[in-house]
């Protein structure tokens, strides 16, 4: 099982990328490592390590859930996931819980490594550097309370009559300093007076420092550093940390790739970083580095097929809304999935009865959604549930779909909404016009059209049938249809005037 370290070699080859979401690169890194051994199975082996049964502490802690998961269900909730995108958002918030959770217990070290840098800083200047922040932000009030005791003793160091004891030692500095005698004149010895009297005040408050960081200090640094949302960025001094309390053989490479840490002897995995200072990568741990690293290119970015359910690597992603919701959906499916056959088992043992199993479903469902905290709504209850199983496959065509209408039609959403409301519009400012030209009879009837039953002959219009009801004397009618063939006749005789503006054309 122990892996071969001699060999530290960095293949620039099987380099493999990682998210930088949150500054959470390392542990994304990390959880690549742990998703393969889980895949391998080499991680069952080592299931009862005190150290991987508290990361699953960590895991029930950080999405708030009522129960201790195994590293089963871990793994199938992992390759319920296809982008290795997701299994970051899912795994590497609980390492940067878990990291949170022991590192206090490394407070000396941390502190001749961090702590001191920053309180000394502070407590001088009264600013930090940016990697400190994350010190000063975490301990804010006892590193402005002693910058305060700071100023106040400052002002005391002048007043103060200087003694022998102190001239002799800083005339021993300035020899040090290579200052000839001719140069150490009062001035220059009251100058070095000042600058060691700081000094000496500087490290007894910074000492103070120390005490409480050791008491609690360190403790609010490691909970400040373990909260996702604080966004610190993780270094190699804590991914060094992390990885020994795993038991995993960490080999760190610089931006050039030059080894700047191999792990000890014994370690379960190997385990190879490059940090480029300010991001992380791998060499990789999978077969193909090119199937892992296409879900980090553009085109997969871009590409609704292939984007990952939670989009990190932009950034958007928020932890608490959706990511949480969707864990805890995921490790109760498998529980949903097995409860209908749970009840037809209790069924077949005469436990209750056919009429009973609808109301005993809905009451283990509900309790299966309050282990996991998810809002029960009769949505997710008809998904995993339906009424009459007969009924449904009866009404089920041979393609397996419900061919019920409102099946098979689906509602509209979201941009497809938008567009019908816009076509609508359009439709009935320029088409609810009848086309005459083209339209059927339906199509072209007007208000004064009568319509009549469909028969052979042609529909008479309604003025020809007004004309008829009417017009109910037979020597009226005569008189006038005489009337219009002479006035046919006098039109025939006039000459016909050109409808041209300019007058007839000349031939």
């Amino acid at each position: 099982m122990l892996e071969n370290t001699e060999n530290l070699k960095l293949n620039k080859d099987k380099i493999c990328k990682a998210t930088g979401w949150h500054n959470n690169c390392g542990l994304n890194c990390l959880t690549h490592l742990l998703k393969a051994k889980l895949d391998n199975n080499e991680l069952e082996e080592i299931f009862s390590q005190p150290a991987y049964l508290r990361i699953l502490e960590s895991f029930k802690m950080f999405y708030k859930l009522d129960f201790t998961p195994s590293w089963s269900q871990i793994k199938t909730l992992l390759n319920n996931y296809a982008n290795p995108i997701d299994h970051e958002a899912i795994l590497s918030p609980v390492l940067r819980y878990y990291l949170g959770s022991f590192l206090f217990n490394q407070a000396p070290l941390l502190w001749e490594n961090e702590g001191q840098g920053a309180f000394s800083e502070y407590i001088e200047k009264g600013a930090v550097m940016d990697v400190y922040i994350p010190i000063y932000n975490s301990n804010m009030t006892l590193m402005k309370t002693l910058r305060n005791q700071y100023l106040k003793e400052l002002e005391f160091i002048e007043k103060d009559p200087f003694s022998e004891k102190e001239k002799e030692i800083a005339n021993i500095a300035l020899n040090r300093n290579n200052i000839p005698e001719r140069l150490r004149t009062e001035n220059k010895i009251k100058e070095q007076i000042l600058f060691n009297r700081k000094n000496d005040l500087l490290e007894k408050i910074v000492n103070e420092g120390k005490e409480s960081w050791l008491k609690g200090g360190c403790k609010n640094y490691a909970l400040y550093i373990g909260e996702l949302l604080n966004s610190v960025m993780v270094s190699g001094e804590h991914l060094q940390l992390l990885c020994q309390h795993l038991n995993i053989g960490l080999s760190l490479y610089g931006q050039n790739y030059e080894l700047i840490y191999s792990p000890n002897q014994g370690t379960l995995w190997n385990f190879k970083v490059i940090n480029s200072g300010l991001h992380w990568e791998y060499e990789s741990i999978h077969d193909d580095v090119n199937e892992h690293n296409k879900f980090y290119s553009d085109q997969y970015f871009n590409e609704e097929r292939y984007k990952p359910v939670f989009n990190i690597y932009l950034g958007e992603e928020l932890i608490e809304p959706k990511i949480v919701r969707s864990v805890k959906i995921q490790l109760a499916n498998e529980e949903f999935k097995q409860l209908k056959d749970k009840i037809n088992k209790f069924i077949d043992k005469g436990i209750i009865s056919q009429d009973e199993k609808e109301s005993q479903f809905e009451q283990n469902f509900k309790e299966i959604c309050q282990k996991y905290k998810i809002k029960f709504t009769n949505k997710i209850l008809n998904h995993y549930y339906t009424k009459d199983e007969n009924k449904q496959q009866e009404e089920k065509p041979k393609s397996g779909k419900i061919s019920t209408d409102e099946n098979l039609v689906k509602k509209p959403r979201g941009f497809k909404k938008v567009w019908i409301f816009i076509s609508n519009i359009f439709r009935y400012i320029f088409i609810r016009k009848p086309n005459i030209s083209n339209g059927s009879a339906q199509d072209n009837l007007t208000d004064n059209t009568i319509v009549e039953p469909q028969t052979d002959k042609p529909a008479i219009s309604s003025k020809k049938r007004r004309q008829v009801v009417t017009f109910s004397n037979p020597e009226k009618s005569k008189d006038e249809e005489s009337e219009k063939k002479e006035k046919s006749k006098k039109r025939k005789m006039t000459p016909s005037i050109s409808k041209n503006p300019s007058g007839p054309k000349n031939k």
